[in-house]
């Protein structure tokens, strides 16, 4: 896990939501045993105070769950994992949205850029084709009403020809 620590904010806080994003993504899966909080925290190059205390946060939020003989584990429940999901990905949304804001973007022009930049980004699965060409429509039709651009300038000089016997 690539922990990043800055000084700005309490670290204990910090090592909660990393944790939560870290148990989000899947990198520690449902049921998952987490590594010891000394290792864990030689990991964040924090105190182990420190992390023991963010444990102890996961576990009030019903994140982590203390087995007495093997440590804690990430919850086994699919459903709170998902919440954590949904919750986490509401969270992240509403601060675009707030951002996009204030540089003086309206929701549709934000839905936009996210679409633009989801048609920019190679598509990995057949589905995420399609969403890309599905994103793309509305621009095409801005791009059709633009003037055709050419690879080379109208009055840019014409490239020398290569002399006989050159390639």
């Amino acid at each position: 896990m690539d922990w990043q620590i800055t000084a700005d904010r309490p670290v204990y806080l910090q090592l909660i939501e990393q944790l939560e994003l870290a148990i989000a993504a899947g990198e520690y899966p449902a049921g998952a045993r987490l590594p010891a909080v000394r290792e864990l925290a030689a990991q964040a190059a924090v105190n182990p105070n420190t992390m023991q205390r963010a444990l102890q946060e996961l576990e009030a939020r019903g994140l982590v769950v203390t087995q007495r003989t093997a440590g804690r584990c990430v919850t086994g429940s699919e459903a709170a994992v998902t919440a954590l999901r949904r919750r986490l990905a509401e969270a992240e949304a509403a601060r675009f949205l707030q951002q996009m804001g204030r540089l003086g973007c309206t929701r549709a022009e934000a839905l936009a850029f996210l679409q633009a930049a989801e048609a920019a980004e190679p598509a990995e699965t057949a589905g995420a084709e399609k969403a890309a060409k599905t994103a793309a429509a509305p621009n095409a039709a801005a791009a059709a009403a633009e003037p055709a651009k050419t690879a080379a300038a109208p009055n840019a000089p014409a490239a020398p020809k290569p002399k006989p016997g050159q390639a």
